[in-house]
């Protein structure tokens, strides 16, 4: 999550944090630090911003906007760092990150704190895929039925090359999560994405997922109607399909079935 988007979901969840006691009461000092804070990382000052950080964790001990403050701030001296400075500060981050996890009871800030941890664990930070995948899976438990949870950890075991478990966290999302038509087109847009862009992908694996997906897309159409999301969902699906279909004339039906679907779905847009 880009700072800036994180900095604004951050303020705009101030009202919902409890304010009756330690770990989650906000105190009135914290947007004075939190702003100077992210003013010094602004800056390039990063030993500064993390000072602050935990200036402000000094005089409200305990405090998860104290542990997460540390973490921002770490995170990204990690992201500007070079050479041998850099895992020392993604570690920093991940052991305040997982204290604000460990502490706070605030929906939000927990899984702010686990998405963020999903990063500092990411080739880009850590490099460290066993703890990325942990970390997926405890952001799955924060809210099953969301599938923007199971799509972490399905980028990380993609990452990480652990195609059987891609599979497996699909079939457990499919179980789980909401039945609306914006998530099942996201389900199959991500089903489509993970076997259409990962070329080493095996094209079983893929037959299974796309079969899978393409079954739910239809059943959500006949729920909610030929709306422009499933439809598109639908085309996408089927031309994948063909992608990684052995048989030629099951390939050309696919084919021809998707081009259908997309004349359709243009017909609808005129």
């Amino acid at each position: 999550m880009a700072r800036s988007g994180r900095a604004l979901l951050t303020m705009a969840f101030a009202a919902a944090v409890g304010c009756g006691g330690d770990p989650d009461v906000r105190h009135p000092d914290w947007e004075e630090h939190f702003d100077r804070a992210n003013q010094a990382t602004a800056d390039g000052n990063h030993d500064q911003a993390i000072a602050i950080g935990e200036a402000y964790l000094k005089s409200h001990p305990g405090n998860a906007d104290g542990y997460m403050m540390i973490a921002d701030a770490a995170a990204a001296a990690g992201r500007a760092a070079t050479g041998s400075t850099r895992a020392p500060r993604f570690a920093q981050a991940a052991s305040h990150y997982a204290s604000v996890v460990e502490l706070s009871r605030n929906p939000i800030r927990r899984t702010l704190s686990l998405v963020e941890s999903i990063e500092v664990y990411s080739p880009r930070g850590l490099n460290q895929p066993d703890n990325a995948e942990r970390v997926a899976r405890l952001l799955i438990a924060e809210d099953p039925a969301d599938f923007k949870n199971y799509g972490a950890l399905v980028n990380v075991l993609k990452d990480a090359r652990k195609f059987d478990g891609v599979v497996a966290a699909f079939a457990q999302a499919k179980s789980a999560i909401r039945d609306d038509a914006d998530t099942v087109a996201s389900y199959g847009g991500l089903a489509h994405d993970v076997v259409a862009f990962t070329p080493d992908f095996p094209r079983d694996l893929g037959r299974r997922l796309l079969v899978d997906a393409a079954a739910l897309t239809a059943n959500a159409l006949s729920v909610h109607g030929n709306g422009e999301q499933l439809l598109n969902t639908k085309g996408m699906l089927l031309r994948a399909q063909a992608g990684v279909e052995p048989d030629a004339a099951r390939q050309r039906a696919l084919l021809e079935e998707s081009q259908r679907t997309f004349a359709d779905l243009d017909r609808r847009n005129k």
